[in-house]
């Protein structure tokens, strides 16, 4: 997992913050980068603008996988 962490921080070239609560996980990214929205100058059908993202999201989601954050163990919430 750790190693997980870094490569989302070197992924990302920014400053990146985890937190734990409960069973829960909480990832910080510093960046000014608005990730919510495309960038106009490039066109969402470019392969490696779609590659990169999916890179991203794909570090982001094996950490909950390897702490196994993803299943319910003890209740249901």
């Amino acid at each position: 997992m750790m190693q997980r962490m870094l490569d989302l921080k070197h992924q990302f070239s920014a400053p990146v913050e985890f937190s734990f609560v409960r069973s829960r996980m909480y990832i910080a990214i510093s960046t000014t980068k608005d990730y919510f929205e495309p960038e106009r100058k490039q066109s969402l059908l470019d392969d490696k603008y779609i590659k990169l993202y999916l890179q991203q999201i794909q570090l982001c989601l094996g950490m909950v996988e390897d702490l196994g954050l993803n299943v319910r163990v003890w209740s249901k919430q």
